[in-house]
């Protein structure tokens, strides 16, 4: 048992740099996913501590899908399941309401059965399914440079995919997968794959949304000589600890400045 418990935290101990470097990876790439919808190669303008903590917000995404996850099987978790209640049902065996019970129980049973065989077809159908038509979606029908259309049906298709898998992991899982880390950690690191996907299709829609003028924030940057404010045609669209991204609606050419180069710099967001 000792020996099992040793196993499991050096195998711990040593997912973590594998995960956290994934975390980087997918925390760059959705950044880059980003600035690339303004034609700006954003690994240029960063810094290494800009560039280590860049999973900051696809690992806050990932906490908010956990702790989802968490709230969905809390009633499970404190209610428990139907064996308790049926053991419990079961204790008295002078009960004069046992023969009804039993036909209930049995009633019951039957309709359980279909109902979790219907479901248990259709939730599979859903995870089979929904990863070909992705990769049929983003392979076939969207082009690069394209705006997403039905981009919130894909977020919401993905989420539904993750909550399933999730589940069905969690209601379908024996003993020797659930004592096993590996197995746990794959779950987790598909779930991740889901977070990445929905947060990246949020984050391009985003970007496409500023990059036809509706803008989140405004800018106002003063030095000693001039001034620069943003307006409609010229938008702001992202920065890094040392420049400013802005972009010219009308001619789409972008104009990166230095933070050094200006003494004051006001963000404010925009009301809509």
């Amino acid at each position: 048992m000792a020996e099992n418990k040793k196993s499991t935290l050096s195998f711990l101990k040593e997912s973590i740099p594998i995960t956290y470097i994934i975390l980087v990876c997918f925390g760059y790439f959705n950044k880059s996913l980003y600035f690339d919808k303004f034609g700006v190669d954003i690994l240029y303008y960063l810094t290494v501590q800009e560039l280590a903590f860049s999973f900051i917000p696809v690992g806050s995404a990932i906490v908010v899908a956990l702790l989802f996850m968490i709230i969905i099987l809390a009633p499970m978790v404190v209610f428990g399941s139907d064996e308790y209640i049926d053991s419990e049902m079961e204790k008295d065996r002078f009960n004069p309401y046992q023969g009804i019970n039993k036909i209930k129980h049995a009633t019951f049973k039957k309709i359980s059965k279909h109902t979790y065989w219907i479901i248990s077809i259709a939730t599979s159908l859903y995870l089979n399914l929904i990863p070909i038509l992705l990769v049929a979606y983003f392979a076939i029908f969207r082009k690069i440079g394209e705006s997403l259309p039905n981009s919130e049906l894909i977020v919401l298709l993905m989420i539904f995919w993750g909550i399933i898998f999730f589940l069905k992991f969690k209601f379908h899982q024996n003993s020797k997968n659930k004592k096993n880390p590996r197995i746990i950690l794959f779950v987790y690191f598909i779930l991740m794959i889901v977070v990445f996907i929905v947060y990246s299709e949020i984050n391009i829609k985003r970007a496409e949304r500023i990059r036809n003028g509706d803008a989140d924030y405004s800018i106002h940057l003063i030095n000693d000589k001039k001034e620069i404010k943003t307006t409609k045609e010229l938008i702001f669209f992202g920065q890094t600890n040392d420049f400013i991204f802005l972009r010219n609606t009308n001619t789409n050419e972008n104009r990166i400045l230095k933070k050094s180069d200006f003494k004051e710099l006001i963000i404010k967001k925009l009301k809509k």
